[in-house]
């Protein structure tokens, strides 16, 4: 892991150790009365924070952009993990063959997107997280209710890649993001068509089976790939 990702990870935890102290601070002055020394201690640990904070923005602020740019590319991760998942996970469950077909294309352009993304991870020095599978995908669910989630998501999705895009200055990052949000606004229009051909539909698919990730992803064989 780089410097610059550690000393941004860092600053994370300085954050949010702040956040903790305030809220901690807010209890009320009754709290504050009973715990006289705690709350001294609590002062001076943000005054101490809160200095050491400004001084590491001061030194290292400029050289953090990778740190920020594996913290979107990672919340990116995540939402294309999910698209993997359900798609490869509901494909055969449709009898209608156009639709299949579509799924597992989805799916498999959203494993080239996790592709790319865990490589400029990795090459910036950070760590992919995709979230976790260990939450249980629904049984059954309908197609309208299915192209409606996924609509959400390629739009957060196509937020950040946009987000990205602008925020950031490496050449290969923005190809990689101009790339994926091309792909991701053409899943949108045929999610969009979908939703429209059956909002009316109460017909439900179900699933049997878990989820095994293709072969062509590799999440460090320590994530909890079944759900």
């Amino acid at each position: 892991m780089s410097l610059s990702v550690l000393l941004g990870e860092l600053g994370d935890l300085l954050r949010q150790g702040k956040d903790r102290i305030g809220k901690i601070r807010d209890l009320g002055e009754a709290e504050r009365f009973r715990n006289a020394e705690l709350f001294l201690l609590l002062d001076r640990m943000d005054g101490q924070l809160g200095e050491f904070e400004k001084k590491l923005t001061s030194a290292f602020g400029s050289g953090l952009a990778d740190y920020e740019a594996v913290k979107l590319l990672n919340n990116m991760l995540q939402l294309e993990y999910r698209g993997i998942i359900d798609y490869h996970l509901y494909a055969s469950a449709f009898a209608d063959r156009d639709i299949r077909e579509k799924f597992r294309n989805f799916g498999a352009a959203e494993i080239e997107h996790a592709r790319m993304i865990i490589a400029l991870i990795r090459k910036m020095g950070g760590t992919p997280h995709p979230g976790s599978a260990s939450v249980r995908r629904r049984r059954k669910v309908t197609i309208k209710a299915l192209a409606e989630e996924h609509l959400a998501v390629e739009t957060d999705a196509i937020a950040l890649c946009e987000r990205g895009m602008n925020t950031f200055r490496r050449p290969d990052l923005k190809w990689a993001l101009g790339t994926i949000r091309l792909d991701e606004i053409e899943h949108s229009r045929e999610l969009s068509k979908l939703y429209e051909k059956y909002k009316l539909a109460t017909e439900q698919v179900g699933i049997n089976r878990k989820y095994v990730p293709p072969k062509e992803i590799d999440f460090d064989g320590d994530e909890p790939w079944t759900g």
